[in-house]
């Protein structure tokens, strides 16, 4: 029956490898034993402390950027250990076709504390978090290393997304130990959004003719944006496009973009070597109020160089071009013209809602024994409008319950060097860790791919723990 069970939960796991979606990354304190911050990616894991303080900042600091397919060694060409020119064609070819992510996030602790009663564990915790993802096309990066000119034989396909937030969470959580088998756990959060930038389209095509190298311009617009200080936007060519109205602004703009989010975890031992544990995080949504702007923009039909929907330029004849250089006049009246083909529209709406980052996470742990584990994680996690998934192979070893030590490998699509590393030591009353989920850009700084890091000093008390595996392996 035991083995039936362990067969289930590598088939969960398998079932999220083969899913077609690209790339995410952990935290390494996830998989420190003795770390009291674990409850935040698995609420269903049991807290490994009776109690638990947190102070502002030092708690708890992250930082990091996330960035799968950008491989800066592929853009020049080396001699001696040095780049001697640019190979813009191979670092355009390294690019997948769409999705080219570079994520940065960033969250700390303001406040928070958590206290045993039984087998009933409760937190409370107070965070500022910011994250801002970009993501481009392949023919983007072609079309400004390569030119237009690399684009005769089919147009140049841009898309782009971004998304940008920065908020405050509130959230109150409890784990539950039911019996020695089962403990599952939830945490409710309030989110009060400080600002917002999402686009919901944002795509060119630009094609050129091989003969006349006339080229076609089509482009689509549509994001929204949101701050807690008043701001205006000015879409007009040549204009100040941004204004901040510093002097407008009202305390109650402060709890104006509210949001809620939950997360959910459940762990099940099957005995004192295996353990199956699934949890969902950030599932939710901030609803944005303040500020809030819709900017759009195509091309508009304003004469004769309006063809099919974009902008065609075929250069200007000898007549043209001649006014163009000795009139001044002239010259304002041919641009204000071809500024009229690109309308930009900015208006102010009541309200519109976003959703946070979700991450789905299933994990299965073998305990060697009371200090030493095996983990395999899989996780994927949803940036923009995006799934990004990831595996996450990790040993731990606790050789006292004083020191956590963790080594973990992370596999992403288009990034398979992710060697991360996280310390802790748990002096009596004080725990202080730090880690890092790819060590590799330290030796290799071409090979920058997802140098996270994290650390904290944390104050928190537990019982002594007996070495029997059972009572040692708290999760």
């Amino acid at each position: 029956m035991k083995r039936g069970y362990i067969k289930i939960g590598l088939c969960l796991i398998l079932s999220l490898l083969v899913s077609n979606i690209h790339a995410q990354t952990s935290e390494m304190v996830h998989f420190m034993r003795y770390n009291p911050w674990q409850i935040y990616t698995s609420p269903g894991t049991f807290a490994p402390c009776d109690a638990y303080i947190a102070l502002p900042v030092i708690s708890n600091l992250q930082a990091g950027v996330y960035n799968p397919t950008f491989r800066y060694g592929k853009l020049f060409e080396k001699q001696d250990g040095y780049p001697t020119h640019l190979t813009s064609q191979r670092f355009v070819n390294s690019l997948s076709k769409r999705n080219n992510w570079l994520v940065a996030d960033f969250s700390t602790e303001i406040v928070g504390f958590g206290f045993r009663l039984n087998n009933l564990f409760l937190s409370f915790d107070y965070r500022l978090k910011a994250n801002a993802a970009f993501s481009a096309s392949k023919d983007f990066f072609g079309m400004v290393l390569l030119g237009n000119m690399a684009y005769t034989d089919k147009p140049a396909d841009i898309n782009m997304q971004l998304q940008v937030n920065a908020y405050r969470e509130l959230s109150a959580g409890a784990q539950y130990r039911l019996n020695k088998h089962l403990s599952f756990g939830a945490r409710q959060k309030f989110l009060i959004g400080l600002a917002n930038i999402n686009t919901r389209r944002m795509s060119a095509e630009i094609a050129t003719d091989p003969t006349s190298y006339s080229i076609l311009l089509k482009y689509q617009l549509d994001m929204n944006s949101s701050c807690i200080v008043p701001y205006r936007i000015n879409p007009t060519l040549g204009e100040q496009h941004f204004e901040l109205l510093a002097d407008e602004f009202a305390l109650g703009n402060i709890y104006k973009n509210f949001g809620l989010g939950w997360d959910f975890g459940v762990q099940y031992r099957f005995n004192d070597h295996y353990t199956l544990s699934a949890s969902v995080l950030d599932l939710g949504f901030i609803s944005w109020k303040s500020s809030a702007y819709k900017l759009s923009g195509e091309v508009k039909d304003n004469g004769a160089r309006y063809q099919d929907g974009g902008f065609l330029f075929a250069g200007f004849n000898e007549d043209e071009l001649e006014n163009f250089m000795s009139n001044s006049s002239y010259q304002e009246e041919v641009v204000d013209s071809l500024l009229n083909y690109f309308s930009l529209e900015a208006n102010m709406i009541k309200r519109y809602t976003t959703g946070l980052n979700t991450r789905l996470m299933v994990q299965f742990d073998y305990n060697l024994n009371d200090k030493h584990r095996f983990s395999a994680l899989v996780q994927a996690a949803r940036v923009g409008r995006t799934l990004v998934p990831s595996l996450t192979l990790a040993y731990s070893a606790s050789f006292t319950e004083w020191v956590d030590l963790c080594v973990a490998y992370t596999l992403m699509k288009n990034s398979y060097d992710n060697l991360g590393i996280g310390l802790g030591f748990n002096l009596k009353v004080v725990t202080i860790f730090a880690s890092c989920e790819n060590i590799i850009p330290a030796i290799n700084r071409t090979r920058l791919s997802n140098p996270n890091f994290q650390f904290g000093i944390v104050f928190n008390w537990k019982k002594k723990v007996s070495d029997s595996a059972t009572q040692a392996s708290i999760y």
